[in-house]
């Protein structure tokens, strides 16, 4: 199983358990061509929960590079909100 939303897959490590491989959209910038984005691995064998911290992680990361404490944490709540309506759909 595979699920997959613009910037995330969970692909499914066996067919009767949780345990999902993360791979997250990362952009390529080779010497000769263009930019272009490509999902790259960044964990075996995790749990949904897990891959939700990562995820949620990985999008703060890409919006700004520094927080204070309280712009992160309220950042952080935030976007687990965001990924939270995508599990209650």
């Amino acid at each position: 199983m595979i699920i997959e939303e613009s910037d995330f897959k969970l692909i499914s490590s066996s067919d009767v358990d949780t345990i999902f491989d993360l791979e997250l959209l990362h952009t390529v910038n080779p010497k000769k061509g263009e930019k272009r984005n490509e999902f790259k691995n960044v964990g075996y064998g995790m749990s949904l929960e897990r891959c939700i911290k990562v995820i949620t992680m990985y999008r703060l990361d890409k919006k700004e590079s520094t927080y204070s404490l309280s712009s992160f944490l309220k950042a952080y709540k935030e976007e687990c909100a965001e990924i939270k309506k995508l599990i209650n759909l």
